[in-house]
């Protein structure tokens, strides 16, 4: 998504709002995800001590300053000895999450269509990954939904199943949101 979201072709699509998917939810209460943690996956490593890694999978909190934490990382290896150093596997840049405010006109649209239709939102942080990090680091509002209530979370299980009502219900929802956003009269940034 990431080389998708730098190319040409996607510029030329002129994207204003991306609606990512979410999760289950196991009662009424559907989560809308409008951001997600800052992932950070390092390894320690002493050079003093034969084959001692340690591997560390960190979901930082988006309100956390990267160079303050950094830096006392840096400080800490320092402390512990100087042959302990940090190697990064994957060091995630901090991206806004999307507005849920009266700025931004997806989310005022995405809003009164849920509200229409009673149903109950709950705005998180995600921890996990998601392509939607790459569009909003572009400033275009993304946010993560699935309409599956009263459903056990299965996601990517080897038995994962939606029951038909749940499925169909769903359909009838995306059609009312996608509408409402997609009838959002500022579409050019």
């Amino acid at each position: 998504m990431k080389a998708f979201v730098e190319s040409e072709e996607f510029k030329k699509l002129n994207v204003g709002f991306v609606l990512d998917e979410g999760v289950a939810s196991q009662n009424n209460v559907l989560e809308l995800f409008y951001g997600k943690k800052i992932r950070w996956r390092r390894s320690s490593k002493q050079r003093n001590t034969p084959e001692f890694t340690l591997s560390i999978d960190w979901r930082i909190a988006i309100t956390v300053d990267l160079e303050e934490f950094e830096a006392t990382l840096n400080k800490w290896c320092k402390e512990a000895d100087e042959g302990v150093w940090i190697e990064y596997q994957q060091k995630d840049s901090q991206v806004p999450p999307t507005k849920l405010d009266e700025s931004n006109p997806y989310w005022i649209a995405f809003k009164k269509a849920a509200d229409n239709m009673n149903l109950q939102l709950k705005p998180l942080i995600l921890d996990g990954g998601t392509d939607s990090r790459f569009v909003r680091a572009l400033n275009i509002p993304a946010l993560g939904f699935s309409p599956m209530p009263n459903t056990i979370l299965l996601a990517h299980d080897h038995d994962e199943y939606l029951n038909m009502d749940v499925f169909l219900r769903g359909i009838e929802i995306y059609w009312q949101l996608i509408t409402a956003v997609a009838n959002v009269e500022d579409k050019v940034k």
